[in-house]
């Protein structure tokens, strides 16, 4: 299944942030990499053709009921875009960063979301949330994780 690899892309982006070993510039280079790439799992499921059409047609359905997947669509598109042309879908932002340094130990970054759904909640918990919600709907559909 062609879907796989873009999956197993988001699983890399994802272990990349839940580790806080660069520069907050580099972080968020991989905070808004992710987001784009888990949304992306959507269209590589759309279009793989090992895929019957009846199950891409009904993951894509799907994946609207799903509000880590439609956060992350919003982040991802406004961070690719600056702006949601076709609107928002759960309307989730940047809303602000909080930077703890601990001498002696790592920066610790969260990155404060907010949406129609969620208020002030730490990036990375919707970032694993959308990437649990992925298996969880592709186990739905007895395909492969």
């Amino acid at each position: 299944m062609m879907y796989l690899e873009q999956l197993n892309r988001a699983r890399r982006f994802l272990r990349r942030i839940e580790k806080f070993d660069r520069s907050q510039v580099d972080y968020e280079d991989d905070l808004w990499a992710f987001f784009q790439n888990c949304w992306h799992v959507k269209d590589w499921i759309k279009n793989d053709q090992k895929l019957s059409q009846d199950i891409r047609k009904a993951v894509e359905k799907d994946v609207a009921q799903r509000d880590g997947i439609m956060n992350c669509a919003d982040l991802a598109n406004r961070t690719k875009h600056l702006s949601l042309a076709r609107g928002p879908r759960r309307n989730a932002n940047h809303v602000g960063t909080d930077v703890t340094v601990i001498p002696g130990e790592e920066t610790r970054l969260r990155y404060r979301i907010s949406s129609d759904t969620v208020k002030n909640r730490d990036a990375l918990e919707i970032a694993r949330e959308a990437l649990n919600e992925w298996e969880e709907l592709l186990r739905q559909y007895g395909l492969p994780t």
